[in-house]
């Protein structure tokens, strides 16, 4: 057997010559990376994902009140670093800052749309007016018809993946100066719709086709 060769089953498992110890048995080895001495420890999570897997190769449920998604297992093993830089759209926008008003989360297939949204239009507006707070974006169909949204709203994501839009006031000027900017980046791009709302003291943006409108 080449010395190089390593049993990961046995070592990992505690089976064969590492059987005595018990795959628990974390005491042997507990400065090891990848089966040689002076190597990162193993993550506290692996050790946590083999006594789940230890458990259900007996029989058991890791888990016995409580069913969780195997995607949500795999995101609470993520650094929250990791999670939170990729939660972020923009310099100064995150993907959170979008999500429905009710809990429920932007659609993963809408957030190119909304991270390109973020990088040509609410950056500008960022530079010109200041920090910008996120009113609205995602609205699920539900939720867009109780606050009167319209039946094809670019705000309902799932429906327009590929344009999607966001209500916004920022710290300085009036909704007026704020349109007016935001349909200087829509000219210029040929695309996107901006609404200006005097009265709710906010604007409309989304980078749909290009149109324009007051009230």
């Amino acid at each position: 057997m080449p010395p190089a060769y390593f049993r990961w089953r046995e070592w990992v498992l505690g089976e064969g010559d590492y059987k005595r110890y018990e795959p628990r048995y974390k005491k042997v080895r507990p400065d090891v990376g990848y089966g040689a001495p002076g190597q990162e420890p193993i993550p506290d999570y692996w050790w946590e994902h083999l006594e789940e897997f230890l458990i259900r190769r007996s029989g058991g449920d890791p888990e016995p009140d409580r069913k969780v998604p195997i995607i949500d297992k795999i995101k609470s093993r993520i650094p929250q670093e990791v999670r939170a830089s990729a939660d972020q759209l923009s310099p100064h926008f995150n993907v959170r800052e979008f999500d429905c008003k009710n809990g429920q989360k932007v659609p993963a297939k809408a957030v190119p749309a909304l991270r390109k949204l973020c990088l040509t239009f609410l950056e500008p507006m960022r530079t010109t007016f200041g920090p910008g707070h996120v009113l609205s974006g995602y609205r699920p169909r539900a939720y867009n018809a109780s606050v009167g949204g319209v039946p094809l709203s670019q705000h309902i994501y799932k429906l327009t993946p590929q344009s999607v839009a966001s209500d916004t006031m920022w710290a300085k000027c009036n909704p007026a100066q704020w349109a007016r900017k935001a349909r200087q980046i829509a000219a210029a791009r040929r695309e996107g719709g901006v609404g200006r709302y005097d009265e709710s003291g906010f604007v409309h943006i989304d980078n749909g086709p290009r149109r324009d409108w007051n009230q």
